[in-house]
């Protein structure tokens, strides 16, 4: 049995940077979404959480947009 981590991510503005996000946390393992009205739910194993990818991602780092997340 696979333990999985569900990250929570606001998004402002939403479009097109959900898609975007999305895309940046496959690259780094997470493997399922489910988008929500103002961000999306994210899933990743726990054993391939790699803090310092996540906390590295370009979008998180990117002035024009706002982007928290929970865990």
């Amino acid at each position: 049995m696979q333990n999985y981590l569900e990250f929570n991510f606001k998004i402002k503005p939403l479009q097109p940077w959900n898609e975007i996000l999305m895309a940046e946390l496959i690259e780094i393992g997470f493997d399922s979404f489910t988008e929500e009205y103002d961000g999306i739910l994210a899933y990743v194993q726990k054993e391939l959480l790699n803090e310092t990818k996540l906390k590295s991602l370009d979008l998180l780092n990117n002035p024009d947009i706002e982007i928290t997340y929970t865990s």
